[in-house]
Formats: structure tokens, sequence, C-alpha cells
């Protein structure tokens, strides 16, 4: 019955030998994947390109133009060019004025003025571009821009790609939205309707474009100049003529949210997945090293949290590795568009710390994906902007033909014109005789909590800096 006990050192020795070959095994394999490099083989950048020519409109391409300024105008060649004077001190102007500050006649504007003419080239350079439907821009690893894609040699991530346009695009939208406050407030309506229309072409420029990034520029752009001129239509009385060919601008606008969360959500499916092959062998088994080294560069914290390390064994090659990721990616991706008609939900949010927790295991998503709950609801804001404000051009032409302001909304236009694209309810429209800001009406978006400012579609100017800045002096 207990024989075993003679053979007790046999078989002791034959268990410490497999112990010791599996211990020498898993010293092997950590020194392979330790040691071991990846070796991209995918050329995802030329698929960016490939994308993004594919949404582009039929028509022209603005590109070319808005690098001749951003080249010639501002110096910016790609990720470090040096600006000229020019650019510089365009970026000191922008930063300084308050041009978009106050009532208009609150102070003397005249040397503002006088520097922000000095920028008309600009503008007319601008209403060129504007007048193309197509922004193709290549992406280019390195950041140079170009007309036509560079060759890529896959030597660099995608991360590594910098969008060296966007400082030099958002100086030029800002400056539009300066001239358009001007041009109205001088009483020149043709200018005036110029530079709106500029404006919300430069947005649906950067609406072709692909990243978050991108994206949220486009959404800047149109949002200033709505919200301007929200602001320009509560100090300023408009014509019927002049509201109705602001309402024909506004109509011209393809921006919809619909339309933008699937390309960037496209995108940052391309962006992962060269992410993935920088983190795995040509044999899709994860490297935990190479995984260190991407998230110290490009990853959103310096130091990873605690909860990588276990996470570095269950997804390493045990799980599947690379096609781990691309699956769970792929997961990630539909969840993402789903959720595009949930972004009003109390419970979002949630929603997404749920999602993320359950199925987002692998490294790449896990540490890499956000929630984009705060951009969707940010465009589906400026959805309710462009109807806020088309709402709002029509109260001005029922005000110029009567002589009054409705009590009720629905007095004035038709419940579809009144009604908020986004949420489905009314605008909310209250008079307000007494406003100390001299609205005789407030419009708020119904779906935002009632003490948000955002909500408010007409939100009063800001006040002047408590701190004048320096004043300009014209320069000849």
């Amino acid at each position: 019955m207990f024989s075993w006990i003679r053979h007790w050192p046999q078989i002791a020795l034959k268990c410490a030998a497999v112990v010791f070959i599996l211990l020498a095994i898993g010293a092997w394999r950590t020194w392979a994947l330790h040691n071991a490099k990846p070796e991209p083989s995918i050329n995802y950048l030329a698929q960016l390109n490939e994308l993004v020519q594919r949404v582009q409109p039929e028509g022209e391409n603005a590109w070319p133009l808005y690098r001749r300024i951003l080249s010639r105008e501002f110096g910016i060649t790609g990720s470090q060019s040096e600006t000229t004077p020019l650019a510089r001190e365009l970026q000191q102007f922008i930063r300084q004025t308050t041009l978009l500050h106050s009532n208009w006649d609150q102070i003397d504007r005249t040397a503002e003025v006088a520097t922000l003419d000095k920028f008309q080239p600009l503008l007319q350079m601008l209403d060129h571009a504007a007048e193309h439907s197509a922004y193709f821009m290549p992406y280019n690893i390195d950041g140079v821009l170009t007309d036509d894609p560079i060759p890529f040699d896959l030597s660099k991530p995608l991360q590594k790609m910098p969008l060296s346009a966007l400082s030099g695009l958002n100086m030029l939208r800002r400056l539009n939205t300066l001239a358009f406050r001007a041009a109205f407030e001088r009483g020149d309506w043709n200018e005036a309707l110029r530079r709106l229309r500029t404006g919300l072409r430069i947005g649906d420029h950067l609406s072709n474009r692909l990243f978050l990034i991108e994206q949220a520029l486009a959404y800047s752009s149109v949002e200033r100049i709505l919200v301007e001129a929200s602001q320009t239509l509560d100090s300023t009385e408009v014509s019927p003529d002049h509201a109705s060919e602001m309402l024909n601008a506004l109509a011209e606008l393809r921006f919809s949210t619909r339309d933008l969360a699937p390309r960037f959500i496209e995108a940052e499916q391309t962006a992962w997945k060269d992410m993935v092959q920088w983190v795995h062998s040509r044999n899709g088994v994860f490297l935990p090293n190479a995984f260190f080294d991407f998230y110290e560069e490009y990853g959103n914290s310096p130091m990873l949290p605690m909860q990588t390390f276990p996470r570095m064994n269950i997804a390493g090659p045990w799980l599947g590795g690379a096609s781990m990721a691309i699956n769970q990616i792929a997961e990630i991706n539909q969840f993402e568009l789903e959720m595009i008609d949930q972004a009003l939900r109390d419970d979002a949010d949630g929603l997404w710390d749920a999602f993320f927790f359950d199925r987002a295991w692998h490294p790449v998503p896990a540490f890499f994906g956000f929630k984009l709950n705060f951009y969707y609801r940010r465009s589906l804001r400026l959805d309710s902007l462009v109807a806020g404000l088309r709402l709002m051009l029509l109260l001005e032409i029922y005000h110029a033909e009567t002589g009054d302001w409705p009590e009720l909304v629905t007095s004035a236009v038709s419940i579809e014109n009144a009604t908020d694209p986004v949420s489905g309810d009314l605008f909310i429209y209250e008079r307000t005789p007494l406003d100390e800001h001299g609205r005789p009406y407030e419009l708020r978006i119904p779906w935002l909590d009632s003490g948000d400012p955002q909500a408010i579609v007409n939100r009063p100017r800001e006040a002047l800096p408590a701190a004048p800045p320096v004043p300009y002096e014209v320069i000849d």
C-alpha cells in the first residue's frame, strides 16, 4: 500500500526535472518577449489617406489654397516650422483683442480695427478657398504639408504623425470671426455675409478630416461663428432680406454629427490597428516591453496604472495576442457607433465605463481608448445651435414685419422650425423685456440643463477683461 514511499526519491527527481524544464521554458519565453522587436508590415497610413480621399465631396480641392496661406504667409510647412512675423503678429492680436467682448461702442476700438484691417489679404485668400468644396490634405508621418502623400517606409507609428496645419487653421478661423463682427458693427452687410459663409465653410472643410482633434476644430469653427451671429442678432436689427440671406448660408452647411462620427471611429480603428502591430511580433505575440515603451511615449499619463501588470499577462499570447486586440477593437467601434443615438441618456457615461471594464481587456484598447460621449454631446449641441440660429433669424423676420416679438414662439414660426432636431422638443423661448443685456428674449436648448450656460443659444457677450490689454499701435 505504501510502496511508493520506497520510490519517492525517483518521483521527486522526476517532478523536480519537470519543474526545472517549465522554469527554463518560462525564462526563455520571458527573455524572448523582452528582447523581441515588433515588425510592422501593413501601411495603415496609406489606408488613412484612402479613407480621407473617399469622404471628400465632389468639387475642387481647397487644401492647396490653405497650404499656400500656411506656408507662404505663416511659414508653416511641417512640424518643425519657424513661423513668420506675420503669423506671430496675428497670434498676438488674436490673444489680446477685445473685439468679441461687450457692446461695440463701450470702448474705442479704432486701433484694433485698424490692426484687423491689415490682415484683409488673408481673408481674401480664405474666401477663395471657401469657394471649393473638397478638402483633401494628405496625412504624412513627419507632418510635412504637401498636396500629395509622401511615400512611407513603416519606420514610425501613426501616433508619431503631427497635425501641423491645425494651429494655423485655428488662427485663420478666429481671424474670420473677428472680421465678421467688425463688418456687422460697421454696417458692411456684404462683408458680414461673406465672413459668415467663409466661417461655415472652414468648418465644413475641417469636417472632411478624420481624427477627433481635427473634428474638434471643425466643431469650434462652426460653433464660434454661430455664437457670434446669435450675439450680433441680439444687438443689431437685421432686415428680412438680410435674415433670409443668412438662412440661405446656414442651409449650405453640410455639418452632421451622424455623418462625422463614423469617420473618426473608422480612423480610430485604423490607428489602433497600426498600434497593434507596433506592440506585437510578426506572429501576433504580445510584447510587453514594446507596449511599455509605446505607452511611455504616446500614452495619456506618464505612468501605467497598476492594473496594467495582470493585463500584461492575461492579454498576452495565452488569449490570442494581436487577434484578440483586433477583435476587441471591432467590438469597441461597433459599441461607439451604437452609442451615438444614446448620447443624451443620463446613464450614458456609466454605459461607457461598464463596457470598457467588461470588454476592453487587451492593453491597446484598455489604455488608449476613451469615452466619446463628451464629443457626441458637443457635436449634437452644434446641431441644436444651427437650428437655434435658424429660429432666431425667423424671429427677426417676424419682428421686422410685425414690429413685435411673439409671446409664444409657435405663434411666429411653425412647430417644425421651433423644434430642436436633437431631442425632438420645442426650443425653450422666454421673453426678457427687462434683460440687462438688452436681449428681447432668451432661447435655450431643451435637452441641456437649464443652469448650463451652454444651453443658451443667444447667450450674452463676455465682459471686457478685468485688466485691459496693452493698447495697439497701428503699424504702417
